[in-house]
């Protein structure tokens, strides 16, 4: 993924943003996401924290300037095998190396359309065209339609990028419990 998007900037910081990118959220997945961990070490028990990827993440991309953080987030998104969908503003047509992703769905509509279908969690670009810097908007949305905006820019450190990728799950027993089970 990283090479096909290589050519899409000639820009030699752009490109080595999308390195530095790709290699941090791939030392994260690697080093802690893709993990069990018991912090805790409470003695008689298993305290394992892990990650699961989230069910569906929806980005929303308008702006020109939105490719640079746009493939960023395809890279975390396939970094922790996390299924992606693309929303597509209809008056855009440059984004044909999106279309060859098997784990990515591509969608073409307009706002309307877009907010009819929330039902998943979104991270959508707003603000590049306004503020010079592209920032994306994570909505954790629930079944009863409630949702958490996070207003962050897309981050090249994989540590802090991934979470919004990923569901923490808690799993605890007592060495009593898995005894007699």
């Amino acid at each position: 993924m990283l090479e096909r998007c290589q050519h899409l900037s000639g820009d030699d910081r752009v490109q080595a943003l999308w390195q530095a990118s790709a290699r941090s959220y791939a030392w994260a997945w690697q080093s802690h996401y893709c993990q069990e961990h018991d912090p805790s070490q409470i003695l008689g028990e298993l305290n394992l924290f892990r990650y699961r990827p989230v069910r569906g993440l929806l980005v929303r991309a308008e702006a020109a300037t939105a490719l640079v953080p746009l493939i960023q987030v395809v890279l975390a998104a396939l970094t922790c095998e996390a299924p992606l969908t693309v929303s597509l503003s209809p008056d855009r047509d440059d984004w044909d190396w999106l279309a060859d992703l098997s784990t990515v769905q591509v969608m073409v509509e307009d706002e309307a359309s877009l907010i009819a279908c929330l039902n998943a969690p979104m991270r959508s670009m707003t603000g590049c065209a306004h503020s010079g810097r592209c920032q994306l908007h994570y909505a954790g949305l629930s079944t009863r339609r409630a949702s958490v905006w996070v207003d962050v820019p897309v981050l090249a450190n994989g540590r802090l990028e991934l979470r919004y990728y990923l569901r923490e799950q808690a799993v605890s027993r007592r060495y009593t419990d898995m005894a007699t089970s």
